[in-house]
């Protein structure tokens, strides 16, 4: 499990197109964005799907089957994002 916490302070925070590849099979994404913006929407690429997310608002997902990024954002946004990983038996 981990955590992190993206601050937006001098930028808005905004994520390129990506997916975490590394995360647990059955792990998701926990994603809570705050702050005073405007746009800054999750979009989910494989079910083209676009998230207006507010300051305040929590979005849970599998983030190694989904490709996801955000639109640009106006104001201050920061997010924090717990996760999972997938662990190394040897």
């Amino acid at each position: 499990m981990g955590c992190s916490l993206n601050l937006g302070t001098r930028m808005p925070v905004r994520t390129k197109l990506h997916k975490d590849v590394k995360c647990a099979m059955e792990g998701r994404s926990c994603l809570y964005c705050f702050g005073d913006f405007r746009g800054g929407h999750v979009v989910l690429w494989e079910i083209n799907t676009i998230l207006e997310l507010r300051a305040g608002d929590i979005l849970l997902f599998a983030d190694h089957l989904l490709t996801y990024s955000n639109t640009a954002v106006e104001g201050i946004r920061h997010s924090m994002v717990a996760f999972t990983h997938q662990s190394v038996i040897e």
